[in-house]
């Protein structure tokens, strides 16, 4: 009989700690142009039905945190911050992806490249350090045969970056960024150097991450989370200014021409992966097998 019960009592206790099915899903999100889409069914109103919160953050550091803190179910970032994550959360995985930055994460100097490189001055780097903005970094200055020792690194989120930015005028900076960011700091004077479309050879790809066990628990909801990703993908493509409205205040007061210029900078991935895509995928340690 005390066996009988303590089994009982072992169930009874896993049970309780089960995550009720239907229960509101939070989500946070920061202002990316490739997480647009979820702006999008946000402002459509087509995530109350599925009972799914966005919480939109400033920066993918605040993002992370934010998950970690267990304050929101799952978050959207690179797969730089997903190796950080798992290390903490063995059974997260990623379930949609969103794009491939295809020029949007840059890497933007007052100085230009060739000053930069004949120069021995120390450099001013302004980034968000555990991101993958320290990834890019890096593999920007391996490709330019820049020393790392010259770095002096500047641990800063990007909307401070954006709005707070002034570079010391007598040594070069290099400021990390990404799509909206970018183009506030053009406007400073500021200028393009390197991306990920040319001048970095490093892979950044946004998904979705959660734990296995919630995605087990919640299949059919993320099916149709990803299903109205796609239409308001389809959207996007029949009526942009439409699309453009709606998502708008979430990206930095981006304007629409910049919107639109914007999206040569990156590559949907809301269908198919190439085989190139997915080998390059297997050879970052990114799991594809639960990909809606």
């Amino acid at each position: 009989m005390k066996n009988l019960s303590l089994v009982i009592l072992i169930i009874f206790f896993f049970q309780a700690c089960e995550r009720p099915r239907g229960q509101k899903i939070n989500l946070s999100v920061n202002g990316w142009i490739g997480y647009s889409p979820l702006f999008y069914l946000m402002e459509k109103g087509w995530l109350k039905p599925l009972n799914i919160k966005l919480h939109t953050v400033v920066s993918l550091r605040e993002n992370v945190h934010t998950y970690l803190s267990k304050k929101t179910d799952a978050f959207t970032a690179t797969q730089y911050e997903y190796h950080l994550v798992k290390k903490q959360q063995h059974s997260l995985i990623p379930i949609i992806t969103f794009d491939r930055s295809n020029g949007g994460d840059v890497i933007m100097s007052n100085v230009t490249l060739k000053e930069i490189q004949k120069s021995t001055q120390t450099i001013d780097a302004y980034l968000e350090i555990d991101t993958i903005n320290y990834a890019l970094l890096l593999d920007f200055l391996k490709v330019h045969k820049i020393p790392k020792s010259r770095i002096n690194f500047i641990d800063i989120n990007q909307v401070d970056i954006t709005s707070r930015f002034k570079p010391n005028v007598n040594r070069p900076a290099l400021i990390v960024t990404y799509i909206p960011h970018n183009i506030e700091l053009a406007k400073k004077g500021l200028k393009t150097i390197a991306d990920t479309r040319e001048g970095l050879d490093l892979l950044v790809v946004d998904a979705l991450y959660l734990t296995k066990e919630l995605f087990d628990a919640e299949k059919e909801r993320f099916q149709e989370l990803k299903k109205l990703i796609d239409k308001a993908l389809v959207n996007l493509d029949k009526d942009p200014k439409e699309y453009f409205e709606k998502v708008a205040p979430y990206l930095d007061g981006i304007s629409y021409d910049d919107f639109i210029n914007s999206l040569k900078d990156i590559k949907w991935l809301n269908k198919a992966l190439s085989p190139e895509l997915q080998i390059r995928l297997k050879d970052s340690n990114f799991p594809t097998k639960h990909l809606l």
